[in-house]
């Protein structure tokens, strides 16, 4: 897998013509991953871009979180781009309107799983339990490393039940289980469903390009295999993707080629 600032001038010639829709995780894509979510904030520098970036006629931006819908649209801040939150159980923007993909009643059960987490695993130092309506996720980020495994071991014995019954399934990242609905819905499926909704309208082909850095983002690189460009942040990870970027600079610094690419063909 090669760095694809190395592969600019490959790249740009595939981009110069066509539509681009960038769909972009926020945690450890566009900010640095930190100890507490609500510590990620979004620098001027990446919201000036996005907002540039979304009101050039040949692009669209979405940005697909792990966060609810209102969280990342209030970290982030921008009317024109559009939101797909909960690992795209939520989507809304200019264009989708707002969507929800979770069953009915699922809230409930999130309820009762927080109550069983917050009983079994809120002795531990550093985990932190976050509710966001359609799924949870379970913190341990902070956590020290001598208890990390008994907080997992927790964690797994108290939702293996409502796992058994068919009513969640659990989805591992870094250092954080996410709890969601049992259905096949995810990053990928999301990514589809917008695509499919033919947004640019003017006739010309749309090139897709998916920049995660997260497992949960493996579902959307499986989607455009072949169809897009994927690039996954961070370096050492086996992941199937066309390239890599080091970090988030290295992902502004892309997003800035795009933006100055469209802007200087009135493209």
């Amino acid at each position: 897998m090669e760095n694809l600032l190395r592969n600019w001038d490959l790249i740009k010639k595939e981009l110069l013509d066509k539509n681009i829709f960038l769909f972009l995780d926020y945690d450890g894509t566009l900010t640095p991953i930190v100890g507490r979510p609500e510590d990620a904030v979004l620098s001027a520098q990446a919201r000036g871009l996005l907002s540039s970036l979304s009101n050039l006629p040949s692009c669209r931006v979405a940005i697909i979180s792990g966060r609810s819908v209102e969280n990342i649209a209030a970290m982030v801040g921008l009317n024109k781009l559009i939101y797909a939150g909960n690992h795209g159980l939520e989507i809304r923007g200019q264009g989708v309107g707002s969507q929800i993909f979770t069953p009915d009643g699922f809230r409930d059960i999130i309820k009762g799983v927080r109550d069983l987490l917050l009983k079994a695993c809120s002795r531990f130092e550093g985990v932190i339990i976050e509710d966001k309506g359609p799924t949870l996720s379970f913190h341990y980020r902070m956590s020290p490393e001598a208890d990390i495994a008994l907080i997992k071991g927790f964690f797994k014995e108290s939702v293996k039940r409502r796992v058994a019954e068919g009513k969640i399934r659990i989805v591992e990242g870094k250092k954080v289980f996410e709890v969601r609905p049992a259905i096949d819905w995810d990053k990928g499926r999301a990514v589809q469903w917008l695509l499919d909704k033919g947004l640019f309208g003017d006739g010309r082909p749309v090139v897709p390009v998916y920049i995660g850095d997260d497992t949960t983002d493996e579902d959307a690189f499986r989607v455009l295999a072949g169809n897009g460009l994927t690039v996954w942040v961070g370096q050492g990870q086996k992941v199937e993707t066309d390239y890599f970027l080091e970090d988030t600079g290295q992902v502004l610094e892309f997003l800035e080629k795009v933006r100055f690419l469209k802007i200087e063909n009135g493209k």
